[in-house]
């Protein structure tokens, strides 16, 4: 009996493909400047994108060796494009011409003697041409800070050329971000512009508001886009540039001012302004005070589940939540939303916000009081969302689950739910513990909006005062 060998498999050669790069490691963006005569960087003004899918697919670009996409700017933001890469590009490496060309569409120079020669002749910046001012600040650096206001459509000539030219940078900063039509009267800009003693100044950043009608004669804002460059941010321009964007929403009578799809760091910078105005304002904080008085005077008793009872109805839940000591009462909610400009859903949420500033002086009692009309509001929500499919969030904690009902399309939710998700149902015990966790983390929210340390986040990091670099996109419909 003879056993046959099997022929050995052929050895297959290794073809390597094109070289594959992280597209947002091969750009770098350089701010210049003039100094006495001389080019010059800004300080940190040499940064990476934060994103480029919007250019390159998957942040992904193949074909090339030791690639260098080197985007340079004057003051006023003329444009340079620089490229380099080793050798010559394999074969199917992915277009770089065509992307740059559409994102940087106001123009651009590829030759390095074409943009020097228009450095050389390019005019001081001066903040008069920007706009109306609205907001400035003073800094430690002896500059001042200015926010400047404009129409797009009607305004001059420089003004509508930087807002083209820095337009593009939302593609690396700010996700889903997409150019605006300029010529809609309906769109304003704020340019943050920093100016020195010696007269000349720099943009550090700048926002977009979009002006809606409102039934019958009003308007609405909206927060568009934010966007503060990388090395001028944690220096408070993103909160100077929203609180130029209130004052505009007050000088226009607007109905109420709203932002698209805050992000949790926007969210918060949001709450801290307005928790401001209503600690200006004075006739909030005597309701609050008033309020906070009568739920310790009645034993501090202001949820319907406080026994562990889940099974209430929704009707059950909103009729408990409103008869709480604590709640605001319509009319206070409506002058809030009428002198603040906040929609009734942030009306609410800074409601809240208010009342755990005042109770933390006055200690547990007081805030075990607020905690427990944040979980009546939890509670109604939840069985509200009960009564049907429709509309019903999954919002995950650490060991549960708490099923909330969405109030408006692209509305921020009153509890920040990262990974919600549409579900069928939950059960009474994950309920029970998900509402215990999820009222920690809006606990631990408005602790943040105060300034007391965290306590219910994982993450271990510090919050920035500023948060400056972000973009809104989704509008709130409430009023």
């Amino acid at each position: 009996m003879t056993t046959e060998n099997p022929e050995p498999e052929a050895k297959r050669v290794k073809i390597a493909g094109p070289a594959v790069l992280n597209s947002n490691e091969c750009i770098n963006f350089h701010l210049l400047q003039k100094t006495n005569g001389a080019v010059t960087f800004v300080d940190g003004g040499l940064f990476p994108p934060e994103m480029s899918h919007q250019l390159f697919d998957e942040e992904e670009i193949t074909g090339y060796e030791d690639l260098h996409i080197d985007v340079y700017f004057t003051p006023a933001f003329q444009t340079l494009l620089d490229i380099h890469f080793e050798g010559e590009p394999a074969r199917g490496a992915t277009d770089l011409a065509a992307p740059l060309k559409e994102t940087f569409c106001a123009g651009f120079f590829e030759k390095k003697e074409d943009f020097d020669r228009a450095f050389e002749v390019e005019p001081p910046l001066r903040t008069e041409d920007f706009g109306k001012p609205l907001v400035s600040a003073d800094t430690t650096q002896g500059t001042t800070i200015n926010i400047l206001h404009s129409n797009l459509a009607t305004s001059a000539e420089p003004i509508r050329q930087i807002h083209a030219r820095i337009q593009p940078l939302l593609l690396f900063f700010v996700d889903a971000a997409s150019a605006i039509d300029s010529t809609d009267p309906a769109w304003d800009l704020l340019l943050a512009v920093e100016s020195s003693p010696d007269g000349t100044c720099q943009v550090l950043g700048f926002a977009t508001l979009y002006h809606f009608w409102v039934f019958p004669d009003r308007q609405r804002v909206r927060l568009s886009q934010v966007l503060v460059l990388p090395p001028h941010q944690g220096r408070g321009v993103g909160s100077l540039l929203v609180e130029a964007a209130y004052k505009v929403t007050d000088e226009r009578n607007s109905v109420d001012i709203t932002m698209e799809d805050p992000t949790d760091d926007m969210q918060r910078l949001r709450d801290k302004m307005d928790l401001k105005r209503m600690l200006a304002a004075e006739w909030p904080q005597e309701e609050a005070i008033t309020c906070l008085k009568n739920a310790l005077t009645s034993g501090g008793k202001t949820t319907a589940i406080e026994d562990g009872a889940s099974g209430v109805s929704g009707s059950k839940a909103n009729a408990d939540r409103a008869s709480s000591p604590l709640s605001a009462s319509p009319e206070c909610l409506a002058r809030l939303q009428k002198d603040l400009r906040l929609s009734r859903q942030q009306a609410s949420r800074m409601w809240e916000g208010l009342l755990y500033a005042i109770a933390v002086p006055q200690g547990v009692p007081a805030t075990a009081a607020v905690e427990g009309m944040v979980q009546a509001a939890l509670e109604a929500q939840v069985a509200g969302a009960k009564k049907g499919s429709e509309g019903k969030k999954l919002v995950e904690t650490a060991s549960g689950f708490v099923m909330l009902k969405s109030k408006s399309k692209g509305s921020a939710a009153a509890l920040a739910a990262p990974g919600a998700v549409p579900v069928e149902g939950v059960s009474a015990e994950q309920t029970r513990e998900a509402i215990r966790q999820a009222v920690a983390l809006r606990v631990d929210e408005m602790g943040r909006l105060i300034g007391l340390p965290t306590v219910a986040g994982d993450d271990g990091d510090e919050e920035e005062d500023d948060d400056d670099n972000e973009g809104e996109q989704a509008e709130e419909d409430e009023t």
